[in-house]
């Protein structure tokens, strides 16, 4: 990441607009965050492969991510953790741009208030549901035997068998419970139900844990 300063302190997240920005217009879309954080702003699509998401924070910062661009579709605060998830999803394993990654290299990028990232390898794709715990990495997949898997070290640990659809499940602000919808794939009884796991007392690990080292 390269970071320098802008002349004033970040009023709004730039726009195409913008007199400071680049002409032609290089900005897409952006990601609001925390107010006491500021906004993530993305390339145009005809923007050159190179150009990177940029963290606008709101004391004037600008901070080039140093990840690739189609690896960050989200901003959300994961408050136990103190930091941004940028990526919920894994759908494909190759990234057709520069920088891109095959289907063992997969990574899901946390951030700092600060800018600092953290890339946590995932080695997979088709996962969905990827939420940081106190325990690791949880996800949900259809490949192999489907369900909730917990991402732990090198470890794959199956720790609920079923399908669970995208955007049903979260992780409580404590980070140890994994809330979701559930459903047995073809059973008779297609009943969805509402299920939490406590994932630090499965794993046997304080409710104070980290595993994330930044």
């Amino acid at each position: 990441m390269r970071p320098y300063t802008r002349p004033h302190p970040l009023r709004r997240c730039p726009n195409n607009s913008d007199p400071e920005t680049e002409n032609p217009p290089v900005w897409h879309n952006s990601i609001p965050l925390k107010a006491e954080h500021g906004c993530l702003q993305f390339p145009a699509h005809d923007a050159s492969p190179e150009k990177r998401v940029v963290y606008f924070r709101n004391d004037g910062t600008r901070i080039e991510l140093d990840v690739p661009r189609n690896e960050i579709g989200i901003g959300v605060w994961i408050e136990w953790l103190g930091g941004y998830l940028l990526r919920n999803d894994v759908i494909s394993g190759w990234r057709a741009t520069v920088g891109g990654r095959l289907y063992d290299d997969q990574v899901v990028p946390l951030m700092m208030p600060d800018g600092r990232l953290l890339s946590i390898p995932m080695n997979e794709w088709d996962l969905s549901n990827v939420r940081p715990t106190r325990a690791g990495m949880v996800v949900t997949t259809l490949k192999g035997t489907a369900g909730i898997y917990l991402w732990k070290a090198d470890e794959r640990i199956l720790i609920a068998e079923g399908y669970v659809k995208p955007r049903y499940l979260e992780v409580s602000p404590d980070g140890c419970h994994v809330a979701y919808y559930w459903n047995k794939l073809y059973a008779a009884d297609n009943t969805i139900r509402l299920r939490v796991i406590n994932v630090c007392r499965g794993m046997g690990i304080p409710a104070d844990a980290n595993p994330f080292n930044w």
